[in-house]
Formats: structure tokens, C-alpha cells, sequence
């Protein structure tokens, strides 16, 4: 009996850490759909262990209306506007101060940027900072005219 009782907390151990890791969570399997954007940063171009998507400006706004071409290193991507208002706050008291957001007009999913440079190398350096920090995915969004 005592075996068995082993067994069966040990089985269930595994069990509970596989339910809470983060690719049970990266594949919706604990949160729905409602909870997260099916946006997979994974599907850009990978290079060094960054991931980064190339789009034009034109497909993207933000609340000023200045964006650049350039690199933008992108931690978050939601679906609405609420949560991303919520999660730059956070980043912004996290101490990221030039957290902000962007929305990609063609899927309306809103990007929450943490920093803007016009040097590729100078986004990769805040990537590897921003995953320093505990930030788990970070990506470049390259915006081209």
C-alpha cells in the first residue's frame, strides 16, 4: 500500500507541473482562447535566439501616430484594449519606461513595445536586458515604409 500511495503522489506530481508549464501554457491548454491572442511571436524569423517580424507601417498605428522605421522590441501581444492599457502600466512600473503600445491594423492585435531604436543591434541588446529582467518572450517587430 505504501508503494502504491508513492506511486500515485508522484504520478500526480508530474502531472501537476506538466499542466503548469509554460508550453502546456504557450498552447492554450490551461487558458482559452478568450485569454490569450493567437498571435505565435515563434513563427518570425529566428536568428541568435530572437524571433523578429518584419512589417510596413502602414499596417500599424498607435495613439500619437509617430511611428518609425525601425526595430521594436515587443513583449506582450493581446486582443484587447483593456488588458494591453493594463499590462504597459505594469511594464512601465516595472521599470521599462518606454513601455508602450502599437496596433497592427490588419488583425487589430495591440503590441506592447518596450523600447524603439533605428539600430537592429541596439534591439537585440534590449531583448537580451529585457529577458534578463524575467521578461520570458521577447521579439523585434521591424516596421519598414
Amino acid at each position: 500500500m505504501f508503494k502504491l500511495k508513492n506511486i500515485l503522489t508522484l504520478f500526480l506530481t508530474l502531472n501537476l507541473s506538466y499542466a503548469f508549464s509554460s508550453e502546456c501554457i504557450e498552447n492554450d491548454v490551461l487558458f482559452g482562447d478568450s485569454i490569450k491572442a493567437k498571435f505565435n511571436f515563434k513563427s518570425g524569423i529566428k536568428e541568435n535566439g530572437i524571433y523578429t517580424h518584419f512589417g510596413k507601417i502602414s499596417d500599424f498605428k498607435c495613439e500619437n501616430n509617430k511611428l518609425k522605421k525601425g526595430w521594436y522590441v515587443v513583449t506582450e501581444c493581446l486582443s484587447e484594449i483593456n488588458e494591453i492599457q493594463q499590462e504597459t502600466v505594469r511594464y512601465f512600473n516595472f521599470g521599462f519606461p518606454d513601455a508602450d503600445y502599437i496596433i497592427q491594423s490588419s488583425t487589430n492585435f495591440y503590441f506592447l513595445t518596450v523600447y524603439f531604436s533605428d539600430k537592429k543591434e541596439d534591439a537585440i541588446n534590449k531583448v537580451m536586458e529585457t529577458k534578463a529582467a524575467g521578461v520570458p518572450h521577447v521579439w523585434i517587430q521591424f516596421l519598414e515604409e
